[in-house]
């Protein structure tokens, strides 16, 4: 299979996590468990939540599987190119901000990062690993927000090819919120897609810090809160620029 290719050389990567994803993964087990066990809830959670990611980013215009591999492992998901072209740039920004967009949109809260450097990437062993790698899954995990962001390692390489931030219209330069540390100043992604007036970034989110609250008390305050609103804060500030 074409997918099943060993990659080895400068790819595009792209890392995403979903934040809260241990604890989505026991209600739903805790809601769902038979007395048959526990194998049947994971399977209707593969069945209602991971292939229900997967179908979204094989949707036409989404994803190429010529062109962009896929990974997954828990809650971790790679993407990750042939090459390190501007035409693999192009179709990982696509399929990686599409997946954003629609695991936000099934109300699942996750970070990610696109980054480009040497991977060695062999999907059917298993084997992963490689400086790409390491930079985007580790500027996936440092954010502290709901977010997307181009790794200065990647802004560095589009600055060669005039294409920094790709897609220009879809990034803004932002001071992130790091979990240890101070602030970052990055690429991020911009959260405002306008519908009927009403940005949707803001009420999806809005409505997963409600159910935040309600379901996770005990956490909210030391795991989740500032995630949230350093992420509204950010969506505040997009709408004073635009204004």
């Amino acid at each position: 299979m074409q997918n099943n290719k060993i990659i080895n050389g400068n790819c595009w990567v792209a890392c995403f996590d979903i934040i809260g994803f241990k604890n989505l993964l026991n209600d739903f087990m805790g809601e769902n468990k038979t007395n048959k066990g526990v194998a049947p809830a994971l399977d209707a959670f593969v069945q209602n939540y991971y292939k229900d990611i997967l179908r979204k980013l094989a949707a036409k215009g989404k994803y190429w599987p010529d062109k962009i591999f896929v990974h997954w492992f828990s809650d971790t998901f790679l993407l990750y190119t042939f090459d390190g072209s501007a035409e693999s740039l192009c179709c990982i920004e696509v399929s990686a901000t599409n997946f954003f967009v629609d695991v936000l949109g099934m109300h699942m809260p996750l970070r990610g990062a696109l980054s480009i450097g040497a991977l060695y990437a062999d999907k059917k062993s298993g084997i992963f690993l490689g400086p790409g790698l390491i930079d985007a899954y580790q500027y996936a995990e440092k954010q502290d927000w709901i977010g997307l962001v181009i790794t200065p390692t990647a802004r560095s390489e589009l600055q060669k090819i005039n294409l920094c931030p790709p897609e220009r219209g879809k990034y803004v330069e932002y001071d992130v919120p790091i979990k240890k540390g101070p602030v970052e100043k990055l690429f991020a992604y911009k959260l405002e897609i306008i519908i009927s007036g009403e940005n949707t970034f803001l009420k999806d989110i809005s409505r997963m810090q409600l159910e935040a609250k309600q379901q996770y008390p005990a956490e909210y305050g030391t795991k989740y809160r500032s995630k949230y609103e350093n992420t509204l804060k950010f969506i505040e500030w997009l709408q004073r620029r635009n204004n």
